[in-house]
Formats: C-alpha cells, sequence, structure tokens
C-alpha cells in the first residue's frame, strides 16, 4: 500500500510591489534648444530621485466603474450628479485654450518627496481639494485643501507600496479626508490620525462619484487632429471646469521642448517649456493631472521646423514632484501622444499612449453627512485584525459597509491605529449616510442600526471596541449600548443593535412569478400595486404597504400572463413587519450538474471539482462533499459562487474502496439541491501513458528533436534535495547512442501526472529504439518504449517534416513576406542556392523540384552532418628525463613545521542567502529585487540577477542570491511577472511561488 503524499503548507505573503524611484527634473536657465532632442542628457540626467507610486496599469478595475464613453455620457453624467455646466454640447463652443490651474479653487504644485504617493496627490491634493472648493465657492487655501497623507496612509496597509486611482476614490467615498491643516504631509506612511477631531471634519467632505473616460489614442481612436471627435469628451470636461487625473510612466516620457515658428504664435508665449511627444516604455507608473489643453500650441514631431498635420495641441498637466519639475511643477502633453501609434511621419521606433485610466469626479455638498454619523473609541495592536461593519435597517432593508474603506487591506504588518508597534487606542467617527443615503435629522430614529465587530485571526491582538455611540447633531438624538459596550474579540464577532425601529409599516416579499403585481385590502378597499425588483431575504420582490397602527391585510399576486396565486380564492393575511410569500412552482426547478465525465481517479489523487447549476434563482453557491461510502467518513467544502475556486478543501483519496463526490447548489432563495457520482478508488501501478517526440516520427539527423513523455499514478518526489528521476536509453542496432537522466519539467500533485520534454540531437540515420524508465516515491517501477526512424536532412526540406512539397515552399515565400517568423522554417534547408540568404529564388528552386522541372538549385541534396567527437587528451610524447646527481648525496634536512598542519577546507556557510524554486518556469534570467525597512531603495527594478544552482527540486531549477544585511524586503521576478513583497528576516532560506497569482497579478510566496 502506498503512504500519503505529505503536502507543503506555508503563509501567503501578500503585500504590493515597492515601484522603483523615477527621476524629477528641472529646468535649465541656459538650455535654449530649438528643436525636439528626445531624453537629452541635460533633461533626464543629474536629475534628483523622487518616487512615482501608481499601481493601477498592473490592476484589473472594478466592473461597477462608470464609463464615459461620448460628450453625451459626459453631459448625462455630469447633469444627474448636480454638477453646473457652462459649456454646452459640441466642439463648435469649446474654446481653443482652458487652463484651470489659473482658478482660485486650485491648490498651489505640491512635493510628494521619497513616498510612493502620487496617486493621493494627483487624485485627493489636486482633484478632490479644487473640484470641493469649487462646489463650495470658496478660494482654496492650506486650510481647505485636503491631506494625501490622509487618504495614503488609510489604503496602504502600513507599507509604502504605492496605490490605484479606485481604491482611492473608495476611500474619498466612505472615510471623507482631513486637510492638510489637520493632517500635514511628512513621511510618516502608518498613522491613521486616529482623533475625534480630525475624523469629524474628515466626513464633511466626501467624494460622490467618479468616472472612466473610455480609452482614446487606440488604433480604432486615433486622435489626428484638435478637433478631432474622440477627444471632445475630455476637452469639453474640462471647458466645464472639470480637472481630471491619468496614469502614465513618467520615466518614460519622450520630452522636448517647445519652439518658435512664426506660424504658431502662441508657442512664443509658451517658448522652450517642457513636451511630453509620446511614451518610448512602460517605466516609473506615475499618477498625474490634467488641467487644462491649448489647441494653438505646436511642437515639431518630426523636426522638419514645418507644421504638418496632427502636431498642433497639447494638455497642460500638474505633477507632484515640487516647483523645480519641468514648466513650475506642470508639463505639456501633445494630443499625438495620446495615440499608442503616432499619425505623424517620423523617425521614432517605440510610440506609446501617455494618457490612460483618465478620470473625473463629483462630490457631495460640503457636510454632506457631516451631522449623522457613529463614534468609535477602538484599541489594538494590530489594525489589521479589528474590522468594524455598520449596518441600517428599515423597512426589511439592509444596507452594510466596512467602517474604513479597504480596511481589510491592510496586510500582515501588525501596527496600531497610531502607525506604531504595541496597542494604543484611537477614536474614529463613521458617516452614516454610506448606509443609508435618504437619512435625515426626521427619520434618524426610524433605522434599525446594527454593528459588527470583529477580529477574524485568532490569538494575534486583543480588538477592543470601548465606546460605540450613534449620533445625530442636529437633534442631539444619541443611541449607545452601556450594557453591551465596552467588550473584546479575539478571533471572533460580536454583533450589537441600537435603536430598534418602531416603524408599524407591512412589508411584503414575494418570489415565483416573473413579473408579479401585488393586490391588497385595507379598510376594505383593494388596491394593486407593481411590486420592486429587491433581491433581499431570499426573495425577488418587495412592496410596503403604509400602516401606522396594529393592522392586517389581504393580499394576492398575478402576473403578466393571467395567472393568480391567491390561496385557492382566500386571500392571504398579512400583518406589521416582515411577510414572505413563494409561488416556487412558477419557475423551473433548480438542478445541479456536476461533471460525471470525470479523469481516472487513483489513491492519494485530488478529484477535480466542475459542474454548472440551472434553474432556481439565480446566484448561485457551490459545495463539494466527498463521500467514503465504506466507512461514511465526509469532507465537507465550504460554499463559495465560483465553482472552479472552490479551494479551502484539499481533499485526496487516502484509502482505497467506494466513494461518492457531490455537488450541492444553493440558489438565492435558500434552496438546495445535489447531483453526485461513485466512483471505486483502486491503488493503480504508476505507469509512463506516452513517450514520443513532439513532431511525431518527423526526426532529421543532425536536428534537435524534443522527447516527450507522461507519467500516470506517480508518487511524485519533490522535497527539499529528493526528487523523481527519468532514466533515457537510446540505441541503434545494439549500440547505446544516448544515456541520460532527467527530471520533469512539469508535475502536478493533484493529478499525479508528470511532464517529461527533453532535446536530444540524431546524427545517424537509422532506426532507433527509446527506452524511458523511472522508479516513483514508494519504489512503483514504470519503463515503456518507442522505435522510431531518423531521415537524412535535405536541403529545400524547410519545415523539417522529411519531405520536400509545395508547403516547403509556401513557407519560404510567407517568411520573404513576413507573415512567418523565423522559427517557422530552417535556414539551412531552406537556402536552396546556399548564398546565406532567404529569396523568392528558394522558394521557386523547391516549386521546381516539386514539380520535376530542371533545376539549377541544390535541393534534394543530403546535408552532411558532423558527429561531434569527445576532446582529445593529449598524452606526453616522451619519457621524463631523469637526471643524476653529480656529487654524493647529503643528509636531507628535515625542516619543523611552523603552524599547525591546516584543517581540509569546509563547505561555505551563507549568512543571507535565499533559494528560489522556479516552478512556474520564469522565463531566464531571474531577478532580486530588494530595499530595507526605512524603505530606501537598494537596487533598481528589476534587481540583480540571482544564480542558478545544481540543485533542482519541485520539478525544476532553483537559483540563489545572496541577499545584503541591511535589506529587509524582496521580491522575485523575470522582470515582467513577480512575486508579492516578501518581508525577509535575514538567513537561510528557500522560497517558491504560488501557481494562481492575486488579484494584483502578483504570486504569493511560500517557504518549504
Amino acid at each position: 500500500m502506498k503512504k500519503p503524499l505529505l503536502k507543503l503548507t506555508s503563509t501567503i505573503l501578500s503585500a504590493s510591489m515597492l515601484l522603483s524611484s523615477v527621476a524629477l527634473f528641472s529646468t535649465n536657465a541656459e538650455e535654449t534648444a530649438t528643436k525636439t532632442e528626445a531624453k537629452t542628457s541635460s533633461f533626464f540626467d543629474k536629475l534628483p530621485k523622487f518616487r512615482t507610486g501608481d499601481n493601477s496599469l498592473k490592476e484589473e478595475r472594478p466592473d461597477d466603474i462608470k464609463v464615459i464613453s461620448s460628450v453625451e455620457d459626459y453631459y448625462n453624467t455630469a447633469i444627474s450628479n448636480g454638477a453646473d455646466l457652462k459649456v454646452s454640447s459640441g466642439k463648435s463652443s469649446l474654446p481653443n485654450n482652458v487652463d484651470n490651474s489659473q482658478s482660485p479653487y486650485f491648490p498651489p504644485i505640491g512635493n510628494q518627496g521619497n513616498i510612493g504617493s502620487c496617486g493621493p496627490w494627483a487624485q485627493v491634493y489636486y482633484q478632490f481639494t479644487y473640484t470641493m472648493n469649487k462646489e463650495r465657492n470658496v478660494e482654496t487655501t492650506y486650510y481647505n485643501s485636503f491631506s494625501p497623507k490622509f487618504t495614503y496612509n488609510l489604503i496602504n496597509g502600513g507599507w509604502d507600496v504605492g496605490s490605484n486611482y479606485f481604491e482611492i476614490y473608495d476611500s474619498l467615498k466612505y472615510n471623507g479626508c482631513a486637510s492638510l491643516y489637520q493632517v500635514p504631509y511628512d513621511d510618516n506612511i502608518t498613522s491613521l490620525s486616529p482623533t475625534e477631531t480630525v475624523w469629524k471634519e474628515a466626513i464633511k467632505a466626501q467624494l460622490k462619484d467618479y468616472q472612466l473616460f473610455d480609452e482614446i489614442g487606440t488604433k480604432d481612436s486615433k486622435i489626428s487632429s484638435v478637433n478631432d471627435e474622440d477627444l471632445l469628451p475630455i476637452k469639453t470636461a474640462l471647458a466645464n471646469g472639470d480637472i481630471l487625473t491619468f496614469s502614465t510612466y513618467i520615466s518614460s516620457f519622450n520630452v522636448g521642448r517647445v519652439e518658435i515658428n512664426s506660424s504658431t504664435p502662441e508657442n512664443t508665449n509658451h517658448f522652450n517649456e517642457y513636451i511630453v511627444s509620446h511614451l518610448d516604455g512602460q517605466e516609473g507608473a506615475h499618477r498625474m493631472t490634467i488641467v487644462g489643453y491649448n489647441d494653438n500650441i505646436w511642437f515639431d514631431h518630426n523636426g522638419n521646423h514645418y507644421v504638418d498635420q496632427g502636431e498642433m495641441g497639447a494638455f497642460k498637466i500638474a505633477n507632484s514632484w515640487d516647483k523645480d519639475y519641468a514648466n513650475n511643477g506642470f508639463i505639456w502633453v501633445t494630443y499625438d501622444a495620446l495615440n499608442e501609434d503616432s499619425v505623424i511621419t517620423s523617425d521614432v521606433e517605440k510610440h506609446e499612449r501617455v494618457f490612460q485610466d483618465v478620470t473625473r469626479i463629483d462630490v457631495h455638498p460640503y457636510n454632506y453627512s457631516g451631522d449623522f454619523y457613529l463614534k468609535a473609541t477602538l484599541g489594538t495592536s494590530a489594525r489589521y485584525n479589528s474590522q468594524l461593519y455598520i449596518t441600517a435597517e428599515l423597512n426589511g432593508t439592509e444596507i452594510q459597509c466596512g467602517a474604513f474603506a479597504n480596511s481589510e487591506g491592510y496586510g500582515t504588518k501588525e501596527i496600531n491605529y497610531n502607525g506604531y508597534y504595541g496597542y494604543n487606542v484611537g477614536t474614529f467617527v463613521f458617516p452614516l449616510k454610506n448606509v443609508a443615503p435618504d437619512l435625515t435629522a426626521e427619520n434618524f430614529k426610524n433605522y434599525t442600526w446594527i454593528v459588527k465587530g470583529e477580529s477574524g485571526y485568532e490569538n494575534v491582538a486583543d480588538f477592543d471596541v470601548l465606546e460605540l455611540e450613534f449620533v445625530n447633531a442636529q437633534t442631539g438624538e444619541t443611541f449607545t449600548r452601556p450594557d453591551e459596550v465596552p467588550y473584546t474579540v479575539n478571533g471572533s464577532a460580536k454583533t450589537l443593535e441600537f435603536n430598534k425601529s418602531n416603524l408599524n409599516n407591512i412589508i411584503v416579499y414575494y418570489r415565483g412569478f416573473n413579473t408579479p403585481t401585488l393586490h391588497y385590502n385595507t379598510n376594505g378597499t383593494w388596491n394593486t400595486a407593481e411590486m420592486e425588483y429587491r433581491e433581499e431575504r431570499n426573495h425577488l420582490y418587495k412592496y410596503i404597504i403604509p400602516a401606522e397602527d396594529e393592522t392586517t391585510a389581504q393580499v394576492y399576486f398575478t402576473n403578466n400572463d393571467g395567472s393568480v396565486e391567491d390561496n385557492n380564492g382566500k386571500y392571504y393575511t398579512v400583518t406589521n413587519g416582515l411577510n414572505y410569500f413563494n409561488s416556487d412552482n412558477q419557475i423551473e426547478p433548480l438542478k445541479a450538474h456536476i461533471n460525471k465525465d470525470h479523469e481516472e481517479y487513483d489513491l492519494y489523487h485530488i478529484p477535480e471539482k466542475s459542474g454548472y447549476a440551472t434553474g432556481g434563482y439565480g446566484h448561485y453557491l457551490y459545495q463539494f462533499v466527498y463521500t467514503n461510502l465504506d466507512t461514511n467518513q465526509v469532507h465537507e467544502g465550504i460554499w463559495s459562487d465560483k465553482i472552479n475556486d472552490i479551494d479551502d478543501l484539499i481533499f485526496e483519496f487516502n484509502s482505497t474502496g467506494n466513494y461518492r463526490i457531490a455537488l450541492n447548489v444553493k440558489d438565492f432563495s435558500g434552496n438546495i439541491v445535489t447531483d453526485y457520482y461513485d466512483v471505486y478508488v483502486e491503488d493503480k501501478p504508476f505507469v509512463f501513458s506516452n513517450l514520443s517526440f513532439t513532431n511525431g516520427n518527423k526526426i532529421v539527423a543532425g536536428q534537435p528533436a524534443t522527447i516527450t513523455a507522461t507519467t500516470k499514478h506517480e508518487s511524485m518526489m519533490a522535497w527539499g534535495d529528493t526528487y523523481s528521476m527519468y532514466h533515457i536509453t537510446i540505441t541503434k542496432d545494439g549500440k547505446t547512442y544516448y544515456d541520460v537522466s532527467i527530471r520533469p519539467s512539469h508535475f502536478d500533485f493533484n493529478t499525479r501526472i508528470s511532464h517529461i520534454n527533453h532535446k536530444w540531437t540524431p546524427y545517424e540515420t537509422g532506426v532507433y529504439n527509446m527506452t524511458i524508465s523511472s522508479t516513483d516515491l514508494y519504489e512503483d517501477y514504470a519503463e515503456t518504449s518507442y522505435t522510431f526512424e531518423v531521415k537524412d536532412h535535405k536541403i529545400g526540406d524547410a519545415d523539417l517534416n522529411t519531405e520536400i512539397n509545395i508547403r516547403d515552399a509556401t513557407l519560404v515565400q510567407m517568411y520573404i513576406a513576413r507573415y512567418a517568423k523565423e522559427d517557422t522554417i530552417n535556414f539551412t534547408s531552406a537556402d536552396t542556392n546556399k548564398d546565406n540568404s532567404i529569396s523568392i529564388s528558394d522558394a521557386t528552386a523547391i516549386q521546381m523540384y516539386v514539380t520535376q522541372l530542371d533545376s539549377s538549385s541544390y535541393t534534394g541534396e543530403v546535408i552532411k552532418v558532423e558527429i561531434p567527437t569527445e576532446p582529445t587528451t593529449v598524452e606526453p610524447t616522451t619519457e621524463p628525463t631523469t637526471v643524476e646527481p653529480t656529487t654524493e648525496p647529503t643528509e636531507p634536512t628535515t625542516v619543523e613545521p611552523t603552524t599547525e598542519p591546516t584543517e581540509p577546507p569546509t563547505e561555505p556557510v551563507y549568512k543571507n542567502r535565499v533559494y528560489f524554486t522556479n516552478s512556474l518556469e520564469w522565463s531566464e534570467p531571474l531577478y532580486c529585487y530588494f530595499w530595507s525597512d526605512s524603505n530606501k531603495k537598494m537596487t533598481t527594478w528589476p534587481g540583480e540577477k540571482m544564480t542558478m544552482s545544481d540543485e533542482y527540486t519541485f520539478g525544476t531549477s532553483v537559483y540563489t542570491f545572496d541577499v545584503p544585511e541591511d535589506a529587509t524586503y524582496i521580491i522575485f521576478s523575470d522582470g515582467k511577472t513577480q512575486t508579492v513583497d516578501i518581508p525577509y528576516p535575514g538567513g537561510n532560506i528557500r522560497y517558491y511561488a504560488g501557481v494562481e497569482p492575486n488579484s494584483n497579478g502578483k504570486h504569493p510566496v511560500f517557504t518549504w
């Protein structure tokens, strides 16, 4: 009997990548360049270092973001959100020049310094300050500018890891923002400023909504002139007084200067100012602010000193790198820079779009929710494990939100509310209109307020809820629970109600008919009402029958097809409170469908999870249950809305016998149905299910061929220095031509299948026999053989399939026309005239050979294959000469050793060596990026190259790197794909990356 295979277990580390710092540049008064010089040394060299920190371009945005695709979309959205528009629709009404940075609402240019807070600077300090003070019609000052530190510290989890635009907006929606006066900007990136005064003022300024402009500058929407239709939504927003933000790669800005030209008078006003012509890469992800545009600025993209089509127009951009940056803190971006392919003929090799993820905002009126709040005094030493959830219930409808926006993103840093280690107490104020948008001073008492305090992970730290008070500041009304607060939770949760609503309305919930109509009788009068579609309390429709006093009513339901549900003519009786009605027979029954076309199940095999649901009320949840029918032992998984992502339960068949695999499906109504299949699990022998070449039997002498093999039912070895090995032997005519032991290229513990890929080059034609064998972890032996033929390598066989036909000629033609890549043909075979080039004459020669016409080429000739030889060892040609002594020998002199004999050398001891197993087969080279706890950058992205070791673990190569002593964080990557940030405590640690990346596209890390 096989033994159970051990599983690797470790904690997944999660955080965002620390973005590299990029160059800030300053204006040099002596520079008077009058033509474009891309990225001259005077511009990008000799510049102080400032941080970027925008993660938006590497993270998937939420599905519910509103998108503005046209001018009409802009007007409809802005007007519905209460915007006061001053420019009517249509490009003819747009001014040629807009500069909102000259507005009294726009704050002075700021400086983010060496913190990755560019997003909060663009969206909070510039955009939110400007828009809020514009809504209030007050001039912007230091005292009413909003603090990027307040928002950044709320969303960064205590790490200087940058941010993305939607989490910044979410924080402004739910937490509001404190002023710079209350929370001055500095290098403290951890404190939440946990004082009642700060938070009570912060909730007075809240974001209402934000929208994303549809992408422009793509191949389907190129911008070719100042009046281009695709520019209109953004220009219309700016002309109506909006300022916008966007993501870009600032280190890849291709920058020039504005020139003077007699045909463009506006250039004289902006002579020598810096202007961005395009991106030439993707370095330095950064968030910036669009404050205006100017149709009359010209930039000489192609350097011909003429105003060509597409060269007019630029946007004015504000940066957060102080006033020394470019044009007193601003820079221009040409309209053509928004194109991923320039519309101007030039010699630019790489041209990418500057603007991505352009956003606008609307704000609530000042003090929109400031009079209605929950004041909470909390204490902990691990704020990430301390959550408050607020729920407002009115007439059966419940809305819940977390008190802190993005509060669950605090990562694993165990710090308190002040941002330090150890216990402390903070007081926070949370706006109640987040959960009750229709809240007023009058209806405040109609709500049932509910608070849940939760500490999700046990034994991390106590979470003390010391004070909870719901406040109606307009009336002085408050709700508290001195009988239950304070309380402490640790690895648990506690839920409390505040003010039970005394409304006596009759609430009717219904499911069944597709379009139900409610008929109700109060006081002898029948009324008819269309029910509101509301997915609440396991039902789909809702209606509220007003009732002040205790009362009853009669009801029945009809559908638009004439169907009636009236309790067989007796009607139903409803009373004050919640009433539920179901006509489930009116819809298709809920059914579960498990995939019964499954793979073979072997002992210690992890079964697949697949299936689907039909009928019922949608919003399905799935659960897999595994039952050993011989022992009645049951393993239940959790419920999940994604059937392929149920990864909480790693179940394997740990004994032979009969099993039932069941899929449970639960719909919105709470109904549960099951589908299942039964399997018999055997202890199947380890075998090879496949041995062949990737190109079948088309093996050509002198050309590498890839051997591929697959195992089944293998008990794999991939722990430490122990790993599975596969022995390949290739023979011909009784002689061994190749003999090697190799490791798997890929293996899967779930399916217990290994894949072997190995390149081998034959040098002689003939019939060969290949055998592969191995012994697995529990000493099961497997072997299989394969016979194949190696044929001559001939000129004209461009695709190396051992035949010369019209396909070879076609491939050569496609290669010449650049419709086929270089790896589609063999250069030696395709060069039929041996002139070291591929031309149409080679394709023609192959065609003539195939049609048996006379050809002067070498097509069909066998290419001689040189068999490599082993290096020759040169023996000495003569015996060494012995020289006889010329005098009598003397007594040998004994020399006493002056020191103790040296001990034999020992293996080196590495103090801070990390090992990274390339189990995901990332492309070489691999890099280690590292930095210190003080966030001082110690290397440039992607880091320093790692060294491939002789070790081979988890079925692949192991790389090593010696981390500097003062480094406290590392990231492994191949320059494109990367791990999460890894806190590094020092010492020799072995890592490997998890298969599934997180929501940011970064792979979790495990140790072994």
